[in-house]
């Protein structure tokens, strides 16, 4: 019995023996530089991209680990580097291996971070690998000393009696061979930079499965925890499905947060044409206006609500004026507390309900021509007024709009009669509207309201000393004398 175990051990040990041998050849052949080489170019080929790697090691349990990979950017005046990653583990079949066949069943890129930099063209493309050269038999030098053979004469024709030399068989070498299935990307970063280097989206912590992939398409999901774009206004908890190409990248049944309400849709990029033509149509559900504004750079409370909409657009990246589409938004539950026109009437016309505007009705449709947006109907609506507005409003942001505010008896009951023979009386209702013009940006807007309101007689109605207190009273600047107007009962 102890001969039986004590054999048994011995067996065991060299199994375990010719294992660890093996475990070591194959990672000193898999580190050597051609190996090393090869792998690089293979999955550069594979990958259509030039991959870089610092060193390969190789474990039973692990598959193949691949540490230090870096991808350069195409554009050789950017110094940064397009794809880094940290460590890549890669799982294989190895009867394959001796048919010459790498075949991958799952690939792990740990932490990777992209910088993915609009070219010259206006393009977001993924670095090219260089062709593979057409290997030629180089010719074999001769050695120092020796002197080289003439070149052989061609040789006289045979006799038609002489036999044919029998030709020799040529030996075809079958190429190395790489097929991936699965991918798996956990925890990257992914910037998007325009041809000048400044950010215009950035995705922190996202995690790609791909379970079927060919070296011509991926298919797959995504998830991101938080987006930003222009570093300005952020999303995040992003889940969608996509397919990648070399010509486009879909994005399908795409669901983000965004302002504590909702963004879903679809969307495709042409990265391989020139300024990435794109189109998306997405839908917004319950996004908080006032968040989504300070996010975007705004103030705080400037206004608030839950808007709502849709908006469907095509054109190409980075090209305002190529965008053309149209669009949808309506606000429910909505307060305008400090913008400019309301607050400037609420003085001039010292009603409190103008300072902070409670709507009724509040919704916008539009429409874009080669970048111009075409503002079909704009409603904002209280229990006592109603603004409506129609125009343009260019890439530049500058605005042409012709708008009309429109008060009922409550509202006009408490004007000077200087003030309300400006408003006129709408037919088949009890409202009387006044006619104005929006202008400026759409970040910074103005109006001609208070000509319009005030009246170009003003002077010879009320003076000239309480037409400079109005104007100073607009302007923001304080009064030693306080100017009241009498109301009508």
């Amino acid at each position: 019995m102890k001969k039986v175990v004590r054999t048994f051990l011995i067996v065991l040990g060299g199994l375990v023996g010719i294992v660890g041998i093996g475990i070591l050849a194959a990672n000193l052949y898999i580190q050597s530089k051609p190996t090393q080489s090869k792998i690089e170019r293979k999955l550069s080929e594979t990958l259509h991209m030039p991959l870089e790697i610092q060193r390969t090691s190789l474990t039973p349990w692990g598959g193949l680990s691949i540490t230090g990979i870096t991808v350069p950017q195409s554009q050789p005046d950017n110094p940064n580097n397009f794809l880094e990653a940290q460590e890549c583990s890669i799982h294989f079949q190895l009867l394959p291996l001796f048919q010459r066949k790498l075949v991958i069943d799952r690939v792990l890129i740990d932490a990777p971070k992209v910088a993915w930099v609009q070219n010259a063209n206006g393009r977001w493309v993924f670095p090219e690998a260089a062709p593979a050269a057409a290997s030629e038999p180089a010719p074999v030098p001769p050695t120092p000393g020796e002197t080289p053979s003439p070149e052989p004469q061609p040789s006289p024709a045979p006799e038609a009696s002489a036999s044919p030399a029998p030709e020799l068989p040529v030996e075809s070498v079958k190429p190395f061979e790489v097929i991936m299935s699965r991918l798996k990307i956990r925890n990257g970063s992914f910037d998007f930079l325009d041809a000048k280097g400044r950010r215009v989206a950035m995705f922190t912590n996202v995690n790609v499965k791909v379970p079927s992939a060919t070296p011509d398409l991926f298919n797959g999901t995504a998830t991101c925890e938080k987006i930003s774009f222009r570093d300005r206004m952020f999303a995040g908890e992003l889940k969608t499905h996509f397919s990648y190409s070399r010509e486009r990248l879909a994005l399908s049944g795409l669901k983000v947060g965004i302002a504590e309400g909702s963004v879903t849709g679809d969307a495709v990029i042409k990265t391989s044409e020139p300024k990435s033509p794109f189109s998306a149509d997405v839908k917004f559900e319950k996004v908080d206006i006032n968040r989504l504004i300070s996010e975007a750079g705004g103030p705080w409370n400037q206004a608030g609500g839950a808007l709502s909409g849709y908006l469907d657009i095509y054109g190409q990246t980075g090209n305002a004026a190529s965008i053309n589409g149209s669009g949808q938004l309506v606000l429910s539950n909505g307060q305008l507390n400090q913008y400019e026109i309301f607050q400037m009437l609420g003085k001039i016309l010292q009603i409190e309900e103008l300072l902070q505007l409670n709507l009724e009705q509040a919704s916008a449709s539009w429409r874009i021509e080669n970048g111009v947006i075409l503002v079909d109907q704009l409603i904002l609506k209280s229990a006592n007024l109603r603004l409506t507005a129609h125009g343009t409003v260019q890439p530049d942001g500058r605005l042409d709009l012709d708008a009309n505010l429109a008060i009922n008896k409550k509202i006009s009951r408490q004007l000077p009669d200087f003030i309300e023979e400006n408003f006129i009386p709408v037919e088949n209702s009890d409202l009387r509207s006044l006619d104005f013009k929006i202008y400026g940006t759409a970040s910074r807007p103005r109006t001609d309201l208070e000509s319009r309101v005030l009246g170009k007689d003003i002077e010879k109605k009320i003076g000239k000393k309480a037409v400079d207190f109005l104007n100073n009273f607009i302007g923001g600047k304080k009064q030693k004398k306080k100017i009241t107007f009498c109301r009508k009962r």
